[in-house]
């Protein structure tokens, strides 16, 4: 099937424009209205016609969840076209977006979609403190935030021995002194004990020495015990784009 999207690009929590392929996860905040840019090229089938064709979005349930986006001229072969910015409403809860073109009919309506239909994932972050993680380069590699959620550029694992292998790892000690968990610089989360899971009730039980990130509130969120366990209250996304 052609691929008609070029490029799409939401503002997520922290304020930043994300460029966003399909299958992807972007955090946005709570409440707000999303912002949204999209390109998108005309691969030679024809010309794309402003008159018919639409950029739509869609929901799980098949609804179109913003105003259809118009183009304001037409789009010749080999061609590429920029929408005008606009916004998806707020969201308090995950939300799946399938962005893809179509062809309207004469009231207005879904004529038919073609071309691909990209996925992405809006989910609500209210994590307003971070503890971030910058790799070599200054760009953000991993962060824990005091809403109890993790973001990792890299992945979360489990071994008997967690050894950082280069210079500029984060390194989560035990009271000897001993490295029980560390953040290396691709945003990968070792930990010598426990699990991977997430969305633990609570984490009122770190015991002595640990690691902890609190809210506001003083309410334990996130720790990494001495034996280097991880408890979160929020969710632990990998492979993701802090």
């Amino acid at each position: 099937m052609l691929n008609y999207l070029k490029n799409i690009e939401i503002k997520n929590s922290d304020g930043s424009w994300q460029k966003a392929n399909d299958g992807d996860e972007v955090f946005v905040t709570t409440g707000e209205n999303i912002s949204v840019r999209v390109s998108i090229g005309n691969l030679g089938e024809g010309i794309l016609n402003k008159s018919n064709v639409n950029l739509g979005a869609r929901n799980k349930t098949n609804a179109l969840i913003f105003p259809n986006q118009s183009m304001n001229k037409d789009v010749l072969p080999l061609e590429d076209y920029n929408f005008t910015e606009f916004n998806l409403s707020a969201i308090n809860e995950e939300e799946n977006v399938y962005f893809r073109m179509f062809i309207n009919n004469s009231s207005g309506g879904i004529l038919a979609w073609f071309g691909e239909e990209w996925n992405i994932t809006l989910s609500p972050s209210s994590d307003t403190n971070k503890l971030i993680f910058r790799g070599t380069s200054g760009s953000n590699i991993a962060w824990f935030g005091d809403k109890g959620n993790i973001i990792l550029k890299g992945t979360c694992t489990v071994q008997a021995s967690c050894t950082a292998t280069d210079s500029n790892s984060f390194i989560f000690k035990n009271s000897l002194g001993q490295e029980v968990a560390h953040v290396n610089s691709a945003g990968s989360l070792c930990l010598e004990s426990g699990d991977c899971s997430d969305h633990k009730s609570n984490c009122n039980t770190p015991g002595a020495n640990s690691f902890i990130i609190k809210d506001l509130f003083g309410t334990n969120k996130i720790y990494i015990n001495e034996s280097g366990a991880l408890c979160l209250t929020g969710k632990l996304t990998q492979n993701g784009n802090p």
